[in-house]
């Protein structure tokens, strides 16, 4: 290969390595900022402060909730009023306590948003994960019981009915059988 293709090649395998390690060693500060900063206003850079860690997440504000991904699922706060929101290293961001479930003002005081996302996740879950009352399966099978005993009582109508008329029809064969029996013993008297 051309020396200088191979020298290209070495110097972009080391500047995204150190990209990858930068973004480590910041707890995901430089590609959340760079996503935040590349989508030209559409989304917040989110500070997350807990008792173990601190993240910082890309989130986009919508109807007035701050919605994230993380690994448990989506997360969402209400953010109360846009003093919350601050600019630093050039992007709009907001602090989040995660363990109080409330957002931190740029004065460090908390505002209680009234949502508990632990809670609701939770209750969420459980709405989407509850057993149905019926299975599929069951369903099938009483629709199928239905449509049988509806089958039945037709055909017990229709095979009554049928009788009826097989009766009916037996008792005219015999009066004109009768009538014709009749018509020919006076036929025959006659002759």
């Amino acid at each position: 290969m051309n020396p200088i293709l191979v020298q290209m090649i070495s110097y972009t395998a080391i500047l995204i390595f150190a990209v990858f390690i930068i973004g480590f060693m910041q707890r995901g500060f430089f590609l959340a900022w760079l996503s935040v900063r590349t989508s030209f206003g559409n989304k917040v850079l989110v500070r997350e402060f807990s008792t173990k860690k601190r993240m910082f997440k890309a989130a986009k504000i919508i109807d007035g909730q701050v919605e994230y991904k993380e690994k448990e699922g989506n997360k969402k706060y209400s953010v109360p009023a846009d003093d919350s929101l601050y600019w630093s290293f050039g992007v709009l961001c907001i602090d989040i306590n995660v363990d109080k479930g409330c957002i931190i003002k740029p004065d460090y005081s908390s505002v209680k948003t009234g949502y508990d996302p632990i809670k609701w996740d939770n209750l969420l879950k459980r709405a989407l994960y509850r057993p149905a009352i019926m299975d599929n399966k069951e369903k099938v099978m009483f629709l199928l019981l239905i449509i049988c005993i509806i089958a039945t009582v037709a055909s017990i109508y229709l095979n009554s009915t049928q009788q009826e008329i097989i009766i009916a029809n037996q008792e005219a064969i015999k009066q004109q059988i009768g009538t014709i029996g009749k018509g020919m013993i006076t036929a025959a008297t006659k002759a």
